[in-house]
């Protein structure tokens, strides 16, 4: 695996580590579960509704990035199975975080010549460039996989809202 200094450098990537303390960890995944549900059998598991950060507090996860300007965000949860097939897609703002509550497999990335993942410790908080295709890796063991994602713009950036993207596997 590459080291992430090369992801910060080629692809803009932003790592930001020790987010949370273990409480504050706790007390947003308590509060952010309540939310969860099902969309359709697309989904890679189960997700929140898209304004999680108007129903739970996660303004020190987007002060520690410095967004600005916060779109949307929610929960995903994945677990064994999930998703069936990798759903590629990017998404409409200049910026999209992904935190991370525990170790587990991360975002899978598509590069300009090959697929790649970064390596991610938990309670890490990746930001990267909103469109670039990603998507998650299907489960393959009996862990589950909580992360958190939101779409935004930095300090005096204009918005870029250009809509969504998905890539066909």
């Amino acid at each position: 695996m590459i080291s992430n200094f090369w992801y910060r450098i080629f692809y803009g990537f932003q790592f930001y580590y020790n987010v949370f303390t273990d409480q504050e960890k706790e007390t947003i995944l308590d509060d952010a579960k309540f939310y969860l549900q099902a969309f359709d059998q697309n989904s890679p598991g189960l997700m929140s509704h898209p304004h999680l950060h108007e129903d739970v507090d996660l303004s020190k996860l987007f002060d520690k990035c410095g967004a600005t300007d916060v779109n949307q965000s929610w929960l995903n949860y994945a677990k064994k199975g999930f998703p069936k097939n990798h759903s590629w897609h990017t998404h409409p703002y200049r910026y999209t975080g992904v935190y991370y509550f525990d170790d587990c497999e991360n975002t899978m990335f598509k590069g300009m010549k090959k697929i790649f993942q970064i390596d991610v410790p938990k309670n890490t908080l990746v930001v990267f460039p909103a469109h670039i295709f990603h998507s998650i890796p299907v489960v393959k063991d009996d862990s589950e996989r909580y992360s958190l994602a939101f779409d935004f713009n930095k300090g005096n950036d204009q918005d870029v809202n250009t809509g969504w993207s998905k890539l066909s596997t």
